[in-house]
């Protein structure tokens, strides 16, 4: 069978839109604008000019009054949920499932503002809606390091979202130097290297997010005959976003694929600001990329394949264009409503409850005042043939009036007849029926007045009336409760469909390993809310009282240590702390006290400890006989050691002492022997001499006997 097309799908969404609660043209959708105007204290409309033109805000001033109760009851202490185990051995998981999701919903959200916010929509507007989704959120940041080493180098780059930047090195300026070597000779070491490095390190965060969605932009079609929305056939989240919104989301569009959409919204969307700022966005930015198109988010049961089965399916539109078309396992909102109306989703209101005593109150109010200005400010009767009429109506201290005749028969003054005691008994009267309807009384808020009725009132009486409001509260607070119910099953189904890895987490003062791959579906929970106990200065009296009843019963065996740390820790909370683990220990939790010893066994551990510290204190006195053979024989070895090394030294000296006594020797028969060299050559060179002039003398004579005259 051919699947549906685009546009039998777009048809099918329209008119399915048009049978929805909160169309920007039902009853609804105008009801919910006329709330808004009531609790922002906008007029009427049927005022009257130079009459009192004053809005009783009662509807605002009880839902303030309510809100810091409410958010009392469901986020004054540290545990909100608690999944129920699926049987004994599912105790300790579904305890981390209910630590994470309650750390998720309280910690890792903005839990006060969005509860806050859907809960002041449920109260105001009857609806208030919580959506949740999976985020993924990236954040790159820059880092630079400086005079890192090698290894922390390493450690910094081994992380895979870490990105390099800018790198240098250098020698550390205080590094290297020299050592000697295994053969006594001088080395340089050459000093390490540090390195400054600059980073670009990728943070990425997934987790479950929720947010408060204003009630004007969903859409709840009409067959939905219960606050949840799980099991509604149709549920639209439609706003206003830009073309750049929608490329963010990861869709590809361009600046021509969506004209100008004709949607111009309702009443009830633009009743929570009315100041003209806001008329100033309604404009068209420059910029085509805030091009601002009607963004759809549409969950429905449809049998898009045409085999007979409606299937739960996202489809989302932008203007008249379809972006996507998926399955769906959920549909991500939870729905609040103060005061359930059986049998459909939209429930009643504070709105719903005070309007019509608000209009009274208003119009008591105005009469009372106008009649007060008038008593202040009374007309005058005057015959207009006998008094200045100018005069008459120029009213100024110390003016005249110009009368003909007797001033005293020509004006008079007409008197108002006050209606002040009986419009503020009138409104008294609205008062208490208000706090009927609402169940808020001056005694709950805080604020009781000192007239006779409440002087009178007796202790106990008071108490009562508390109670009964706290009743009333904690009715409303029953009927939210299924609100949270839906958005912490929501958390957890989300987080076990998406969640990619496991982490550790601080839960409970304890840092401990959360793996949502490895968790089951789970549909059971219990909200842990402070109903039907009072207030917490009752509960802490209450508490104390248990508390010193079961000191007192410990020995009868009617309380046991685990009650006792019971009520203890209740009554911690009670009193303002969070945490009872950091007062309390939980006996259930201690290792068990072992049994009392066997007198039997005892004698023989007594025995056996006995000949144990005999042969203890014999193998200590071995030990030390043992220690002083080794210490003489270590002393022994330590004197040969010494002797032979002074053997050698003096061995080694004598040797050098050799040594220089040979080579003086040799050095003095080498000198002997220079000397006995040099001796010889002297005396050869003078034989020498000696025959020269003997030779040069026998020449001369010969000569001189020859050359002798005769």
């Amino acid at each position: 069978m051919a699947r549906m097309t685009d546009d039998e799908l777009l048809a099918l969404i329209e008119a399915r839109e048009g049978e929805s609660y909160g169309y920007g043209t039902g009853a609804l959708s105008d009801k919910r604008a006329e709330a808004l105007d009531r609790f922002l204290g906008e007029p009427y409309g049927d005022e009257r000019e130079g009459r009192s033109q004053v809005v009783a805000t009662d509807l605002r001033d009880t839902i303030l009054w309510a809100m810091p109760q409410l958010m009392r009851v469901f986020l004054g202490g540290d545990e909100l949920v608690r999944f129920e185990p699926r049987g004994p051995e599912d105790e300790d998981q579904a305890r981390l499932e209910s630590e994470y999701i309650n750390w998720l919903a309280l910690e890792r959200n903005d839990a006060f503002q969005n509860i806050y916010t859907a809960v002041q929509d449920a109260l105001l507007l009857g609806s208030g809606y919580v959506k949740v989704w999976w985020d993924v959120n990236e954040d790159i940041q820059t880092e630079t390091y400086f005079g890192k080493s090698e290894d922390e180098l390493a450690m910094l780059l081994n992380d895979p979202s870490v990105e390099v930047i800018e790198h240098s090195e250098y020698p550390d300026p205080n590094g290297g130097g020299v050592y000697m070597d295994p053969n006594g000779l001088p080395v340089q070491s050459p000093a390490p290297m540090l390195h400054d490095v600059k980073l670009k390190r990728k943070y990425r965060e997934e987790l479950a997010k929720y947010e408060a969605v204003p009630p004007e932009e969903i859409l709840v079609h009409k067959t939905t005959r219960t606050i949840s929305l799980q099991a509604a056939s149709f549920v639209e989240h439609r706003r206003l976003m830009t073309l750049s919104d929608l490329r963010e989301m990861g869709y590809k569009v361009s600046d021509d694929d969506f004209t100008a959409d004709d949607w111009i919204g309702s009443e009830e969307e633009t009743a929570r600001d009315r100041y003209e700022e806001q008329a100033m966005l309604e404009g068209v930015d420059a910029d085509p990329s805030m091009r601002r198109v009607l963004y759809r988010e549409c969950y429905m049961r449809v049998d898009i394949d045409n085999d007979g089965v409606a299937e739960l399916r996202k489809v989302c539109i932008a203007n008249k264009k379809v972006l996507d078309n998926d399955e769906a396992d959920c549909v991500p909102f939870a729905a609040f409503s103060p005061i359930i109306f059986g049998h459909r989703h939209q429930g009643l209101s504070f709105y719903d409850l005070l309007d019509e005593l608000a209009k009274i109150k208003t119009a008591l109010i105005r009469g009372m005042l106008d009649g007060i200005y008038l008593s202040l400010n009374p007309r005058t009767k005057a015959d207009v043939n006998r008094v200045n009429l100018d005069d008459l109506l120029v009213s100024r201290p110390g003016g005249v009036v110009r009368v003909n005749g007797d001033p005293n028969t020509a004006t008079a003054e007409m008197v108002t007849p006050d209606v002040g005691g009986t419009a503020l008994s009138g409104i008294q009267y609205v008062d208490a029926w208000k706090q009927d309807a609402s169940g808020i009384n001056p005694y709950f808020q805080g604020g009781q007045t000192l007239d006779a009725q409440a002087l009178n009132k007796t202790a106990s009486g008071v108490s009562q009336l508390i109670t009964q409001a706290q009743s009333r509260i904690e009715a409303v607070a029953r009927s939210l409760s299924d609100g949270l119910r839906d958005l912490f099953l929501l958390l957890h189904q989300v987080t076990l469909k998406h969640a990619t890895k496991a982490e550790k987490i601080r839960l409970s003062n304890q840092w401990k390993p959360v793996d949502p791959r490895e968790w089951v579906r789970r549909s059971n929970l219990t909200i842990q809310v402070a109903l039907g106990a009072g207030s917490k200065e009752m509960q802490a009296a209450q508490l104390q009282q248990v508390l010193a009843a079961q000191m007192q019963l410990m020995g009868a065996g009617i309380a046991k240590p685990e009650h006792v740390y019971n009520a203890a820790s209740r009554w911690t909370q009670a009193i303002g702390f969070r945490n009872p683990d950091e007062f309390w220990s939980d006996p259930t939790k201690q290792p068990p006290q072992p049994p009392p010893p066997n007198p039997v066994v005892q004698a023989e551990q007594i025995k056996a400890q006995t000949t144990l510290q005999v042969k203890q204190a014999e193998m200590q006195a071995q030990a030390a006989d043992d220690q002083r053979q080794f210490q003489l024989e270590q002393q022994r070895m330590q004197a040969e050691m010494q002797s032979k090394q002074f053997e050698a030294q003096l061995q080694a000296e004598i040797d050098r002492y050799k040594a220089q006594l040979d080579a003086q020797l040799e050095r003095e028969k080498a000198e002997m022997q220079r000397q006995t060299q040099l001796q010889i050559a002297r005396m050869n060179a003078y034989t020498q001499r000696q025959s020269a002039t003997k030779e040069k003398l026998a020449g001369g004579i010969k000569v001189r006997r020859n050359g002798r005259p005769n």
